[in-house]
């Protein structure tokens, strides 16, 4: 009968040499693939939540209203002292929502320019997949109405957009 032997590879058992004339004239062919993501030049103003004031009467009634949404892995509803930590931050950030519009509205009046100036590529994971959806749809100059990202409020400003362009060859070979 056949028998059949194999060996793992490893990098010390590969002798492959580039040739950088053909990775470059390869690069030439299909350098309209290798571009840039699109990157945007936002502001951000961030309500926080963390110093909003709650009472032990007020989460109770918090969650007490909200009981259903605080569930375990398997759905059964958990106790107030083990939601405690959830309800109190889903109250706090109920609470903050009325600051964060009224700094939307100064934002978009020009009275608050405390902004964080910040440029991202689409779907950067330091703003919500529900922002990135929404900027999508806006302009620049547009403002988006408070969002939740984590335990703050953002309110975001399109400052610019900068379009994917093609990758220099140094660029695209480090990809």
């Amino acid at each position: 009968s056949d028998k059949l032997a194999y060996k793992v590879l490893t990098n010390d058992d590969l002798n492959f040499v580039t040739d950088e004339a053909k990775v470059k004239a390869f690069w030439e062919k299909k350098k309209e693939n290798f571009l840039t993501p699109q990157m945007y030049e936002l502001s951000i103003i961030r309500t926080q939540t963390n110093e909003t004031a709650v009472s032990e009467d007020e989460i109770k009634a918090h969650y007490n209203a909200n009981s259903f949404n605080y569930t375990d892995e398997n759905g059964k509803q958990l106790p107030f002292e083990e939601a405690k930590v959830l309800a109190t931050k889903d109250l706090k950030i109920k609470k903050t929502k009325k600051a964060a519009q009224k700094a939307y509205i100064a934002f978009k009046k020009g009275n608050l320019d405390n902004s964080e100036k910040v440029t991202l590529p689409f779907g950067d994971a330091k703003l919500t997949e529900e922002i990135w959806t929404a900027l999508k749809e806006k302009s620049v100059g547009d403002i988006l109405k408070p969002k939740v990202v984590l335990d703050t409020y953002a309110t975001v400003k399109i400052e610019n957009v900068v379009l994917p362009k093609v990758k220099t060859y140094e660029e695209a070979k480090k990809q």
